[in-house]
C-alpha cells in the first residue's frame, strides 16, 4: 500500500482482502499520511439512495417575469419596452448528504461497497470515477477509496463487483505478514501474551490459510480467530487485568479468550497467558524503577513481553508533558537499558529506538543522556550488524 499515496488524487483505490487484517487501519494511515480527514460510508449499512445521493427539498426563489396581460401577450411601457416583475417561485435543490464536506479535501472511505444494495452501488459508480454525486463535486485533492471482502473464496456473503465497477479503481490486494501485523502489535501495546502466543503459533492468525482450524470451522466450531480479534483479545485482557489489579485466573482467560477466537485457540493461549508476566507499566519502570527490578528481569525470558514493555516506555515519555525528563526518570530508564540482555538490547534499540531516532521522534532524548544515545545504542547497533 506504500504506492497508494502516490497515486493521482482524482484516482479511486479499492484495497481487497479477507476480515480482520487491518484494511480500515491501512486507510486512517493513508489519510493522516496525506493530512486529509477520513470519511466513512459504510455500504452494507445503508438502505436508501438518499443516503449517498442527498434529499430533495423544496426552496423558494425569486425571479423576475415579463409582465402579462389576461390573453398572455406581453405589457409594454411608454417607450415600447417590456415590463418586469418579481415573484417567488419553488425550486427543487438537493440537501447535501451527511458524508459530503465541501469546505476541505477529504478522504472519502466507501466500505463494502460489495455488500450494498444495487442502485447504491450504482450511485458509486460517479463517486469513484469523477469524485462527484449529482451536483456534489468533492473539494479539489479529495480521494476515494475503498474496501471489499473478497467474492471469490466462498467465505463472504458479498456480490461480485462487475468489470465496469471494477475499472474505476486502482485495485491492491492486502496480504500483510505475520510479522508487519506483529511490528504493528508492539508499537500499539498488544498484551505480551498474546505477541508470545503469534509468534509461536502464526498460523493462527490468519485462519483461512490454516488447515487445521478450517477442519475445526467444518466439523461445527463457529468461531475462528483473525487479527482483529486477537486485538480484541488483548484490549480484552488488559482491562480485565486492571479491574482485578492483577492476572486473571485460567478459566477466567479460557472463556473471555474462547469468545473472540473460538476454543480451540483459547486453550492453547492460557499457557502463554500462565508464562507471561504483562504486569510492569512504562510508569512504574521510569518513576520507581527499583521497586519491579526483579519483576522485570523476569519478564526477559519472553522477547515479546519486552518489547511491549520497551513501546509502552515510548508512549508513556512521547506523552509527558514537559520537554525534559528529570535525572531521577533518566537514571531509571538507563538502568533498564543496561538491565536488558544482549539479545533483548539488540531488538529494542534496533526496532524501536534507532527506528525512532530515524524518524524524528524526541522521545529518546529526552529520556536518556546524549552519551547513552550516541554511545551505548550506536555500539549496540555495531554488534547487532556484525
Amino acid at each position: 500500500m506504500r504506492l497508494a499515496p502516490m497515486l493521482p488524487a482524482s484516482k479511486s483505490v479499492l484495497v481487497k482482502g479477507v476480515h480482520g487484517i487491518g484494511k480500515t487501519e491501512v486507510i486512517n494511515q493513508i489519510g493522516k499520511e496525506l493530512g486529509l480527514r477520513v470519511v466513512v460510508f459504510q455500504g452494507d449499512q445503508v438502505s436508501d439512495v438518499g443516503d449517498i445521493i442527498g434529499l430533495p427539498k423544496i426552496v423558494q426563489v425569486k425571479e423576475r417575469f415579463a409582465k402579462t396581460n389576461l390573453d398572455g401577450s406581453f405589457i409594454k411601457g411608454h417607450n415600447g419596452e417590456l415590463e418586469y416583475e418579481d415573484r417567488m417561485v419553488d425550486h427543487t435543490v438537493w440537501v447535501p448528504p451527511y458524508w459530503f464536506h465541501a469546505g476541505e479535501p477529504v478522504l472519502l472511505f466507501l466500505d463494502e461497497p460489495n455488500r450494498a444494495r444495487p442502485e447504491i452501488t450504482n450511485c458509486m459508480m460517479q463517486l469513484t470515477l469523477e469524485h462527484r454525486c449529482l451536483d456534489f463535486v468533492l473539494p479539489e485533492g479529495s480521494r476515494v477509496y475503498a474496501a471489499i471482502n473478497p467474492s471469490d473464496n466462498g467465505n463472504y456473503d458479498v456480490d461480485n463487483m462487475d468489470p465496469a465497477k471494477l475499472d474505476r479503481y486502482w485495485v491492491k490486494t492486502l496480504v500483510p505478514t505475520n510479522e508487519e501485523w506483529l511490528d504493528w502489535a508492539r508499537s500499539a501495546g498488544v498484551h505480551a501474551a498474546v505477541l508470545e502466543y503469534i509468534g509461536k503459533n502464526p498460523n493462527d492468525l490468519d485462519p483461512y490459510t490454516n488447515s487445521e482450524l478450517m477442519n475445526v470451522k467444518n466439523s461445527g466450531e463457529v468461531r475462528l480467530p483473525s487479527r482483529r480479534s486477537w486485538t480484541s483479545v488483548s484490549d480484552t485482557l488488559l482491562e480485565a487485568e486492571k479491574l482485578n489489579k492483577g492476572k486473571l485466573n485460567t478459566n477466567d482467560v479460557v472463556e473471555l479468550v474462547s469468545g473472540w477466537v473460538g476454543n480451540v485457540c483459547a486453550v492453547k493461549f492460557k499457557q502463554f497467558y500462565e508464562d507471561a508476566d504483562n504486569t510492569v507499566s512504562a510508569e512504574e519502570i521510569i518513576e520507581n524503577y527499583k521497586k519491579v527490578r526483579s519483576r522485570v528481569k523476569k519478564m526477559m525470558k519472553s522477547t515479546p513481553a519486552m518489547i511491549a514493555v520497551a513501546n509502552n516506555i515510548r508512549t508513556y515519555v512521547m506523552g509527558m508533558d514537559k520537554a525534559d525528563a528529570t535525572d531521577v526518570q533518566k537514571q531509571n530508564f538507563e538502568d533498564w537499558y543496561n538491565d536488558l540482555t544482549k539479545e533483548l538490547k539488540v531488538s529494542i534499540t534496533n526496532n524501536i529506538i534507532y527506528r525512532s531516532i530515524t524518524k524524528g521522534e524526541n522521545w529518546v532524548s529526552k529520556i536518556s543522556s546524549d552519551d547513552l544515545v550516541n554511545n551505548k545504542y550506536m555500539e549496540i547497533i555495531s554488534e547487532a550488524s556484525t
